[in-house]
């Protein structure tokens, strides 16, 4: 039986957005108008603690863009981010005793800054992946927000190390190649991946045990205690999770009904009886999944279609292919066409 309550939309916290109306202004485009095509308020990013609808941010940065024809807005936004933009979950970061601890903070507390998009840390062989993620169906300027999301992780890495040479990150940006490189060429100066399939930064492993700079032990207990406290952004339903949490398997490549149902800490009979409460099931939400981040690829990026899904996990493209074409009406290859190939979304 479906339930009748439903699920509150996600949210993102404010933060790094109030940069935004400074950032129109110097384009010479009117804040109130470009936050008004969002369906926001002209106060509504004032205060950086205040929450916005999750799907509002893709829609503001899309009118951002066309209001100021300038391509790169969602990287000169991201440039804002550093740990003081964070606000209390920044200051839990910077008293970390070690980079990796400070990072996985951010990544355990995201829910309480926005629902709609996960980050993560992986750690394979010899690198380390800090890495973002979007999953919330259908958000608008998915490119704009992972160029924001790249230049944020650069931020921060580099801020609460700083005594490590930047040449050793490497950043992947889940993007096309823009029309002009040059302004992500002079701000990152390091290493760039477009078309990744994954948006982060790519740092040596062993950065990781490095000491943060500046922590502070007896003020980390007490930011610990003061975090915990510290309301989410908004109701998180079990559908949501369970998107988070496939969309984080999709890139691990951990995304079974049994490993879902793990990382979401419910048992694998009541997740789906959960599921089906709300009027759905977990092969219809791992189905969305994969196919919201297919759209992203084939919309965002130049990847070739047989590249997509197998980053999808379908180890046949003719697979993919018919899967695809039953969830849009078209092939993946003509999808793309009628997208307008790469960038837009």
């Amino acid at each position: 039986m479906k339930s009748d309550r439903a699920p509150a939309a996600p949210a993102q916290r404010v933060g790094f957005l109030v940069a935004v109306p400074r950032l129109l202004r110097e384009f010479g485009a009117e804040p109130a108008t470009v936050l008004a095509a969002a369906g926001l308020g002209p106060t509504a990013l004032d205060n950086p603690e205040a929450m916005i609808p999750f799907a509002a941010m893709g829609v503001l940065v899309d009118a951002a863009v066309r209001a100021t024809k300038c391509e790169h807005f969602g990287l000169l936004t991201g440039q804002s981010i550093g740990v003081a933009s964070l606000g209390l979950i920044g200051e839990l970061m910077r008293h970390a005793p070690t980079l990796r601890v400070a990072l996985l903070d951010f990544a355990t507390h995201q829910h309480r800054h926005a629902r709609g998009a996960v980050s993560y840390l992986l750690e394979r062989d010899d690198h380390a992946l800090f890495g973002y993620a979007i999953y919330n169906p259908g958000t608008r300027a998915q490119f704009q927000i992972y160029d924001g999301a790249g230049a944020a992780a650069f931020n921060l890495v580099r801020e609460l190390i700083p005594a490590n040479g930047l040449r050793d990150i490497e950043v992947l940006l889940s993007r096309a190649t823009p029309a002009d490189p040059g302004p992500y060429r002079r701000f990152f100066n390091t290493k760039l991946h477009f078309d990744s399939d994954q948006t982060g930064v790519l740092i040596p492993r062993s950065w990781l045990d490095r000491p943060t700079a500046g922590a502070d032990v007896a003020r980390r207990k007490q930011l610990e205690t003061r975090v915990a406290a510290y309301a989410p952004a908004g109701e998180h339903g079990i559908v949501a999770q369970v998107r988070g949490a496939i969309r984080i398997g999709l890139v691990t490549g951990e995304f079974s009904g049994d490993q879902i149902a793990a990382r979401v800490r419910v048992p694998r009979r009541t997740l789906q009886r959960r599921l089906v409460a709300h009027g759905t099931g977990f092969q219809e939400v791992l189905d969305e999944s994969r196919f919201e981040f297919a759209r992203h690829l084939l919309t965002n990026t130049s990847l070739p279609v047989s590249e997509i899904g197998q980053i999808v996990h379908y180890a046949d493209p003719s697979v993919f292919t018919r899967a695809f074409t039953r969830w849009a009406g078209m092939p993946p290859n003509e999808w793309r066409t009628a997208r307008g190939e790469a960038i837009g979304d």
